[in-house]
């Protein structure tokens, strides 16, 4: 699971996971058993949007878009930029 997030991180277009459910195999094919039973498999469902530039001046935009900062690792410390837009 971990590389798998590794490798949406580095792709070379900007992506945005905007679903995950992630549920151990052992639990998704016998929803009774224990998750005591689980071997460490995972059966993941996404939803990954990729967004494309055509243009060098839309991939500049992009670019820009990725150093917004529209959320905190944590909530009780102040932000370290300030957005680009009011309410984000």
């Amino acid at each position: 699971m971990l590389e798998f997030i590794r490798e949406v991180e580095n792709l070379s277009s900007l992506s945005e996971i905007r679903r995950l459910k992630v549920k151990a195999l052992t639990l998704a094919e016998n929803p009774s058993a224990s998750p005591l039973q689980a071997d460490g498999r995972v059966q993941a469902d996404f939803t990954l949007v990729l967004y494309m530039a055509p243009t060098p001046e839309n991939k500049l935009q992009l670019e820009a878009l990725a150093e917004w900062v529209v959320g905190r690792y944590n909530a009780y410390q102040a932000q370290n930029r300030a957005l680009p837009y009011p309410g984000l």
